[in-house]
């Protein structure tokens, strides 16, 4: 099992929206959080400053709901994230189905912060993002429906995709039940 922590402590702005196919609008989660790296945490925990507004505080669970799915997945592929405090410091722009749309941010967050400390994340080509990969993403992420996961494979084939540990991934994967990194990956669309 492979250990990340985020030894340093970070501030920042999470700025990123996802893209959708059919009625439900883009999705947009702006906030601003500072990392701490805290042994006492055994694995992560996200918490919000006492006098934090009522936005942020009715927001934080549902980020806090993303990054504990993040985690468990991370788990899943022999990660252990640990010693990781996430305070989200305030909120500035959220969806409003905080729940579902809300859980992806925080999903993305963590992603995005271990990334950002050296953690290499799978290689994806902006060219591989085709519509009919979006669509069939964003189909299996509001239907839960990760038994399409190997059509998805077959659409980023026709995109271009060659990268074996991501068709395989849609191919043969463990059995999905809330959550596939890779479908939010694709989702994902620009990040500060």
């Amino acid at each position: 099992m492979v250990r990340w922590t985020i030894p340093e402590s970070v501030t920042g702005v999470y700025d990123r929206h996802y893209l959708s196919s059919g009625p439900r609008p883009a999705s947009f989660g702006t906030f601003e959080y500072r990392t701490a790296f805290e042994l006492g945490v055994e694995s992560v925990d996200v918490t919000h400053p006492p006098d934090a507004d009522s936005r942020t505080r009715e927001h934080v669970p549902s980020i806090r709901m993303g990054v504990e799915l993040a985690v468990a997945n991370s788990r899943n592929r022999g990660e252990l994230i640990t010693s990781l405090r996430i305070e989200i410091l305030q909120v500035r722009r959220h969806p409003p189905d905080r729940d579902l749309r809300g859980s992806i941010h925080g999903s993305m967050l963590l992603v995005h912060l271990l990334d950002e400390s050296g953690r290499q994340g799978p290689p994806i080509n902006e060219s591989w993002r085709s519509p009919t990969v979006v669509s069939l993403a964003a189909g299996i992420h509001t239907d839960r429906a990760f038994d399409r996961l190997p059509i998805l494979a077959d659409a980023l084939e026709e995109a271009g995709c060659d990268h074996p540990d991501l068709l395989a991934h849609c191919r043969h994967a463990s059995p999905h039940t809330d959550y596939c990194w890779l479908v939010d990956v694709l989702l994902a669309n620009g990040a500060t």
